[in-house]
């Protein structure tokens, strides 16, 4: 049996949101941390056609990252497209190029929200750090190739 090769951290992953005809951004730089996470939908709200086509899963891409409002940063992005449909494209291991296995995520979020942000005392000069999350308008995409 062959030894799997796991996700590493000390690997900068691709992550560029991207709204409209607009070139995409890369703004991993700014993130600390991510999960994409998949929830069971409440089947109570479930209807006959996302019965039939077997949408019982909800996709969220939560982080932590910096707070900044430099122009060009993700907090400024979240902040003035919350409401927003945007393309996400992530690619966990950083690899440029897609492969089966090291795979790529893709597809439409929706920014429900602008971020919140705070700060506390310290005695070190530490950046303050907001958690976010974006809703998948469907499964992402995996791109193998």
């Amino acid at each position: 049996m062959t030894t799997s090769t796991r996700l590493k951290g000390n690997v900068n992953p691709i992550f560029t949101l991207k709204k409209g005809a607009a070139a995409a951004t890369s703004f991993a730089d700014d993130l600390k941390k991510w999960e994409q996470v998949p929830e069971k939908k409440d089947d109570s709200d479930l209807t006959f056609a996302e019965a039939a086509a077997g949408l019982g899963v909800n996709w969220t891409f939560k982080a932590t990252a910096i707070v900044s409002w430099d122009t060009g940063s993700l907090f400024s992005f979240l902040y003035d497209n919350a409401g927003s449909d945007v393309t996400l494209l992530l690619g966990p291991k950083g690899n440029a190029a897609a492969s089966a296995t090291s795979p790529h995520f893709s597809g439409a979020v929706t920014i429900t929200l602008p971020p919140g942000f705070s700060n506390e005392a310290r005695t070190t000069q530490e950046g303050s750090e907001f958690e976010f999350e974006l809703a998948w308008v469907a499964a992402p995409a995996k791109i193998t190739a």
